[in-house]
Formats: structure tokens, sequence, C-alpha cells
């Protein structure tokens, strides 16, 4: 089951700019410059992987983390990646 974890407080569409950037020691930043409002940043720390879908690759299941973050609970990747470790 999905659960939804964060919420962007406004639309993406709007226009702020979203980035996604990789930081030391395997740290994770999404910044999102809201322009009068101020940045929001979350951290992501001690991150082992991550998987970024991009427009036309994505598949309707996907569309549910449109300016979210969610947890998608056991996924193929994840038994994959964890496998690994």
């Amino acid at each position: 089951m999905t659960e939804i974890l964060w919420k962007l407080p406004f639309p993406s569409s709007w226009g702020g700019n979203i980035l996604l950037s990789e930081l030391p020691k395997r740290n994770l930043a999404l910044i999102v410059e809201s322009g009068d409002q101020g940045d929001l940043q979350i951290v992501f720390e001690q991150v082992e992987a991550y998987k970024c879908t991009y427009y036309f690759a994505r598949t309707e299941e996907m569309r549910i983390a449109y300016d979210r973050i969610v947890d998608l609970g056991e996924t193929s990747w994840l038994v994959e990646v964890r496998n690994r470790l």
C-alpha cells in the first residue's frame, strides 16, 4: 500500500525550481526554490540507492508521487537493492 510521507505545499506547476542534489557522505537534498515564500529543503541521509524516472518513462502507478514523497512499500527494485546489501 502506498503511503504519502510528504506533499509539496503548493503545485510545482506554479513555477518553482525543484532540484535533487547529491551531497557529501551519501546524502541527497531535495530543494524547492519557491521565490517569495523562501526555499524548502529536505535532506535524506546515508542513501544507499535512489531512482529518478522522468517524463514519458513514468508509469501510471508513478503519477501518485507527483509533488510528493511516497513509500511504495515492498517493490521489486527495493528487493533487488536489499539483496545486494
